[in-house]
């Protein structure tokens, strides 16, 4: 089995479905309590291939960040432009470039444990939540195991 995008979203979607009506009825947690949690667990499932250079995840982050420099260029434009002419049209370019050469390989930390254990914990702190860590973490957990389950390429 190919495990992209799509299988990684997909089947974490499901999972959501199903966590998110067991939470509802066993735990009689609120729906719009769960609604940051779940949508942070099927997000989640795609963030590990951050680091594969031909994934959507990674194309979103570049352009995202594309977006924010060219937004502080022109934020900045003056004091740029004072430093030099050419610097607020290349510091977008030079953010990207930056970006990719400090992405790890592929497979590499991103796809360890480790990593979904941070992830968890980052939102945990974020937003003093244990129910949106958990989730955040189990999310990013189920890529990890939806990919050894299928194909290693």
């Amino acid at each position: 089995m190919e495990t992209g995008f799509n299988v990684h979203v997909g089947i974490n979607l499901a999972a959501a479905i199903l966590v998110g009506f067991y939470c509802h009825s066993s735990l009689d947690i609120a729906p719009a309590v769960l609604a940051l949690p779940l949508s942070l667990f099927v997000a989640s499932a795609a963030v590990p291939d951050v680091d594969c250079a031909s994934s959507r995840p990674r194309k979103y982050v570049r352009f995202g960040a594309m977006s924010c420099l060219v937004f502080l260029s022109a934020a900045y434009f003056s004091t740029l432009s004072a430093w030099n002419p050419v610097l607020p049209f290349v510091l977008p370019f030079l953010g990207v470039l930056a970006l990719e050469l400090a992405m790890p390989a592929h497979r590499a930390i991103l796809h360890s444990p480790l990593a979904a254990v941070g992830w968890g914990a980052f939102f945990f702190f974020a937003f003093g939540s244990p129910l949106t860590g958990l989730l955040a973490g189990l999310g990013y957990a189920s890529h990890l195991v939806v990919d050894a389950l299928g194909d290693r390429t």
